[in-house]
This record gives C-alpha cells, structure tokens and sequence, in this order.
C-alpha cells in the first residue's frame, strides 16, 4: 500500500518511504531510507524537513518476531510521532485496521463512535496500541490528525483468486483514502483527532461508508460479483451482551501461590510481607534479591528494602521481558501480582512497562490463572496542560491522559494489553495506581495523592482476596484520607473492601500557624 500512495503522489509532492529494509527500488520520484524508528536518532533524520507524517506501520508490519512486533508498533510510533512533533511538523495520518471489529455481527451498524474489540492477538494489538498511542502524543499538541482505519486491503487478482471477504478494501479505495486524508490534514481550520473507517462502495461491505465521505472519500469498488459467487450461510443471531462479554472465559479457583514480579522494589516488597503469612510466595525480580538487600539499593531514602523469607517461600531470577522466563514462573500458581517498573530509559521503559505486561498476562491465560494483580502510576494528568490536574473528587476509573510522558505512556499501553486479555478471556484484573508513599512515621510533606508504604501493601492483599469484580479490568486509586478533595479513595474502598489505616494529618498540617 505504501508503494501504491507513493505512486500516486510523488509526481506532485516530495515522498519518503521509510522501512527497516528495502528489496525494490522505490517508485520513480520517491526516496527512500532505511532503519528502525524505535531509534531517536534515526527518526529524526526521518522526519527533517518533512512537514506531514504518514505512518502505516501499524497495518504494513515488518517481518519480526512476536514481542518485537508489539514494540515496534508501541516504540516505534511513540518516538516518531515525538521527533515529529519537536521537528514540528502538525499533519498526521495514522493507519489502523477494520480488524478491530471482526469479532461484531455484520448485521450490527458500525460507525467511526464504536469502540473496536481487538483480540489479544499481536495482529490486533500492533493496530490497536499504534492507534491509542498515536492520539495520546497529539492529545496535548496544535497538530491534525487523522487515524485510517482500513479494510483489508486486496487486488482486483487476489479477490478474483480468493473466496469473498466482507472486509476487503481494494488497494486503489484504500490509496484514494490516503489521499483524501493527506489533503484534510492540511486545513489549518481545524486540529483534534479525527477517525475515518476506510471501507469498499456499496451494501456488500461488513462495515459501511459513514464518516469518511466528509473527507471527500468515494469509494469505487463493491466486489458485487465475488460476493454473488460466494455461499450464503445462516447463523443465529448472538445476544449482543454474549457479543462483547469474554470469548474463552477463565474460571476463579482458590488462591494459594503467589507469582509476584518486580519483588526487589519497594512497593512488592512491603507487599509480600504483608502476604507472606497467608501465601505461598515466588518472588521474582532481574537481579537477586539478597544483591539489593546487600548493596541497600534503596529506590529513594524512606523505601523499603526487600528481605529473604524462609521456605515454602522462593525467590528466583526473572527476566519479565523474558516471555519464557514469565511462563516458567507463572507455572503453578493461583494468581500473579505485577510490580515492575522501568521509568526514564526509552528502550528498558518500552520492554518492561509495556512488552512485560504482554507477557505476564498471556502466560497468565496460558496457566489458566483468573487474578492478575496489575500496578502502575497515575495516568490523568502526567501531562499537565491537558489532564485533569485541577479536577476535584478524582474518581479510582478516571479515564488515562498519560500523554508523552515516556513512563506513563508505556504503562497505559500495558494497561491497555492487560485489559484486552481482560475482557476477551474473562480475567479478574484490579490495576491499583500510585503516586507518593511514604512511611507512616515520616515528616516529609505529603501531596494530595500519598499512601503509605503499609496501605499499599494492603490494597494488593485486598485486591488479591477480594472474591470478585464487577467487571474484568478494574482500574482504582490507591490515596490516604484526606481533607484535599481532589483524589478520590472511594472506588478503592468499594471495590476492595480496603481501608487506609494511617493518617497524614501531621503532615497536611502548618505547624507554624499562631492565628
């Protein structure tokens, strides 16, 4: 499809194909380079001197591997949408696949406002995550975009050669989609997200033409004629609920074992103390847990180092970008608690927040386990001038604006891959989301956002215990009592069954006041 844009407009406009290998020379008026946009240093030579990026990686993949397939589609389009964007260029468009909604009836009438239900497969979740990340680096930024949501995409030999699809999309529909998208990108009247399903003409189609005809998109071919060869097969109708509830659901079973990862951090490790008298522990991290006890690798200077318990506890080390290793770990347990994290580094951020997260939960299904414990940061306002940060009664599921924060982008997206798994496979997954812990004892001034080292480790007990959700991914914050009225413990407190036991008053508190 790339060539086929390329084609159509190098004649009038300067073209750039890019790709991680080339076997043909491009189209005659178009250059090309290759290399891989995961690399900052790369994406900026990608993106000089262009003013309009349009990325079709996620529906024309490379060649790699599982995992990296994944990366390539998180990684890759958050650093070129951020060299773009502090290249300066405002114009993007963002390619995405009709996929998304294989799993909807064909008599159901989707338009551009329903929510795509991708599968946890990487062929969905490349597309899926690409699109999701795309909109969070423009959320905050004076760019255009548009996110193509395409068909998939055939010649007219391969569908002469193939039995009919109700998704096709021929490739000449979908090189006038891309152009009709180019040329509204360039209204400076307007700026936002913006998304348009790129479908073939007339009534044959799974999915009809709706919101991209106000970008001048006419689709020309209906493929009547492979539909009209094609058996005609009768199915009853599904009730719409069984529709969009979970496809291979997982049954609950008691918990005993306890697979934990990330325990060398501070908030596993005040965790497993907490649960060690109740469960069976494996405790897992990628460097030995006596090594950060014995070199005092304190996160910051009221952390909480981990211990070595005694046996039937183990400790071993595990690598969670390691789909492998996760799998072996996972062996035999009754439910996973995922406390791993990696914040400033780009490469390590990617593979453990987001390509770890993939991990933990499909070995999660693979072992049948139903409670999947998932941690991470705020996600709403971790880019300040557009997410809710002077918005009072916060609730726990307060939708996530992580924006271009490389730490919350990358935990949003393994938040995302974890409530896709959710949802399809019937999961119990509460996400319990953190800011500042501190101990109960300290003086440090706490913001509106704290919890203690103690209470948190009480909410994963609760979170592990607590005898069912009311849906399959359940995201709540985990905050103290306090009089700010900003965050909001509630859904915590409903949800869980938890309470905060410690109080900050002594903290919140000014001391010096003699009025």
């Amino acid at each position: 499809m790339a060539r086929a844009v390329a084609k159509a407009l190098s004649a009038k406009i300067s073209v750039r194909l890019v790709d991680l290998e080339f076997t043909d020379a491009p189209p005659a008026g178009a250059e090309a380079i290759s290399g891989d946009i995961r690399l900052p240093e790369f994406a900026k030579q990608v993106v000089a001197d262009r003013d309009t990026v349009l990325h079709l990686a996620p529906v024309t993949p490379p060649n790699l591997d599982e995992l990296s397939g994944i990366e390539y589609a998180t990684r890759g389009t958050y650093v070129l949408f951020k060299e773009a964007i502090d290249a300066g260029i405002r114009q993007f468009v963002t390619g995405s696949s009709l996929d998304l909604f294989d799993g909807f009836p064909a008599q159901w009438a989707i338009d551009e406002d329903w929510k795509p239900q991708p599968r946890p497969t990487v062929e969905h979740l490349r597309p899926w995550l690409a699109e999701l990340s795309a909109y969070e680096m423009l959320r905050f930024h004076i760019a255009r975009g548009i996110c193509l949501r395409f068909g998939r995409i055939v010649t007219t030999a391969e569908a002469e050669a193939q039995p009919y699809d109700p998704l096709w999309l021929h490739l000449d529909d979908a090189v006038q989609g891309v152009k009709c998208a180019l040329s509204s990108v360039e209204n400076k009247d307007w700026r936002g997200w913006h998304i348009h399903h790129i479908t073939p003409a007339g009534k044959f189609a799974k999915i009809r033409l709706q919101n991209a005809v106000q970008i001048g998109y006419e689709p020309v071919h209906d493929f009547r004629a492979q539909f009209e060869a094609s058996p005609k097969t009768a199915s009853a109708p599904r009730p719409w609920r069984d529709v969009v509830g979970a496809q291979e659901p997982i049954p609950s079973r008691n918990i005993h074992k306890v697979v934990m990862f990330g325990a060398g951090g501070p908030v596993a490790a005040v965790a497993y103390d907490e649960l060690a008298s109740s469960f069976q522990l494996r405790l897992t991290d990628v460097i030995p847990i006596g090594e950060i006890t014995s070199y005092n690798g304190r996160q910051s200077k009221e952390a909480p180092l981990p211990r070595l318990l005694p046996p039937p506890h183990e400790f071993s080390v595990v690598d969670v970008c390691d789909a492998a290793q996760v799998d072996a770990a996972c062996e035999g347990m009754d439910s996973i608690v995922n406390c791993t994290v990696v914040r400033p580094d780009l490469e390590k951020a990617f593979r453990v927040n987001t390509i770890g997260a993939y991990n933990v939960v499909k070995s999660a299904v693979k072992r049948r386990i139903r409670r999947v414990v998932h941690t991470g940061p705020m996600l709403f306002n971790m880019d300040r001038e557009g997410g809710d940060r002077f918005e009072y009664d916060t609730p726990g599921d307060v939708p996530p604006r992580p924006g271009r924060n490389l730490y919350a982008h990358t935990k949003y997206l393994g938040q995302e891959i974890c409530k896709v798994f959710a949802y399809y496979y019937g999961l119990e997954i509460p996400a319990l989301y953190y800011c500042q812990f501190l101990n109960a004892e300290s003086t440090t001034r706490s913001i509106n956002f704290s919890v203690t080292w103690n209470d948190s480790a009480r909410a994963i007990r609760r979170a592990i215990e607590v005898p069912s959700l009311p849906s399959p991914f359940e995201p709540t914050l985990i905050n103290a009592d306090m009089p700010h009225g900003m965050i909001s413990n509630a859904h915590a407190k409903q949800l869980l069954g938890w309470l905060p036991r410690d109080d900050y008053e002594i903290r919140w508190q000014d001391r010096e006041y003699e009025g």
